[in-house]
């Protein structure tokens, strides 16, 4: 219940504020209504309605839930910081001009798929990833005259090539422990599978981006 409420309120939030894909809002302000409305759901419900739990054992479960948010929260504001001051100081454009040099435009889709791809399996985080390349990319794609969809597309899906083998990935490192596996065997047993998806994709990008050019 407290989960359908969050949904629900989601749209309702996003029509009464005037956020959304016409205004070109972010949404922000009615993801977060919706959340503190099912909690207060959550609240009602599993204390007063189902008697399962006291006032003071609510408000623990939600500090815990609260600190397991933390580290992400530190990670994305840092990196839409990162990818803020890549934009600031054209880095994009300083990288096309370096690249440029041995690289054609039709593989700067493929180069930025293989750095996004490193860039996450270093950092263990796809949405940070994408803070930083997809700018940083489109940069790239503008000065040296490539797609920048495809540009998008190829840092997009680096980061969660990247993502999906980091041993140090929070979605990894969650479903080794829900799991109950081992951690590093799991990381293993996803790379065969990543490998070949991700040779399929340079694949396609490098045909792309050379048929575009």
């Amino acid at each position: 219940m407290p989960l359908l409420t969050t949904i629900l309120c989601v749209p309702v939030g996003l029509y009464i504020t005037g956020d959304g894909i016409i205004t070109q809002g972010s949404g922000s302000t009615s993801v977060l209504w919706a959340v503190l409305i099912g909690q207060l759901v959550g609240f009602i419900q599993y204390v007063f309605i189902k008697r399962i739990l006291r006032v003071d054992e609510y408000f623990q479960h939600l500090l815990t839930g609260y600190q397991s948010m933390v580290p992400l929260v530190v990670v994305l504001t840092l990196a839409f910081l990162i990818g803020n001051v890549a934009s600031q100081l054209e880095i994009g454009a300083y990288l096309s001009d370096q690249v440029g040099i041995f690289l054609p435009a039709g593989l700067i889709a493929a180069f930025i798929f293989a750095a996004s791809g490193v860039i996450s399996l270093s950092t263990g985080t796809s949405w940070g990833t994408f803070s930083i390349m997809i700018p940083i990319g489109i940069q790239m794609a503008i000065a040296s005259g490539a797609d920048p969809y495809l540009a998008i597309g190829a840092a997009i899906s680096g980061s969660i090539l990247g993502d999906t083998i980091s041993p140090i990935s929070d979605t990894s490192i969650m479903t080794s422990t829900a799991t109950k596996n081992d951690h590093m065997d799991h990381v293993k047993t996803q790379m065969p599978y990543c490998f070949a998806a991700s040779g399929l994709a340079m694949t396609g990008f490098i045909l792309i981006g050379v048929i575009q050019s």
